[in-house]
Formats: C-alpha cells, sequence, structure tokens
C-alpha cells in the first residue's frame, strides 16, 4: 500500500492505517505529522495510538525545550 493509498484509508476512518501513517512519520522524524496521526487514532481508543501520541508528544517537547542543542 502507497502512502497515499494508506492516508486515504486513515482520513476514511481506518485506525491500522492511521498507526501505519504515524510510524512512518515518526521514523522519517516528522514527528508534527506523526502526532497527528497517533493522536487521531488515540482519540480512537485505540491504545496503540495513546501510547504513541503520548511518546511523540513528549519528543516534540523536549525538541522545542533543547533545540539548541544536538
Amino acid at each position: 500500500m502507497t502512502i497515499e493509498e494508506t492516508r486515504q484509508a486513515a482520513e476514511e476512518g481506518s485506525v491500522e492505517a492511521m498507526n501505519a501513517l504515524g510510524d512512518y512519520y515518526f521514523g522519517q522524524e516528522q514527528f508534527d505529522e506523526a502526532f497527528l496521526w497517533f493522536d487521531r487514532s488515540a482519540k480512537t481508543g485505540d491504545t496503540y495510538g495513546i501510547v504513541m501520541a503520548a511518546h511523540v508528544g513528549r519528543r516534540r517537547v523536549l525538541r522545542e525545550t533543547f533545540s539548541d542543542l544536538k
């Protein structure tokens, strides 16, 4: 399944596709986009989405807080 097909499935309500997009963007270090998809999954009550939204959200905060550190 392509990213475009996965996005379409996620937009149609597939929690599995939402999590797949979250994983994809997390791996690309695109944390804002990853959080968006995990958050949507979390809002359905999906446990993986809840855990990953919290994890990615934490990474986003740390990145913003320590943006001058490498």
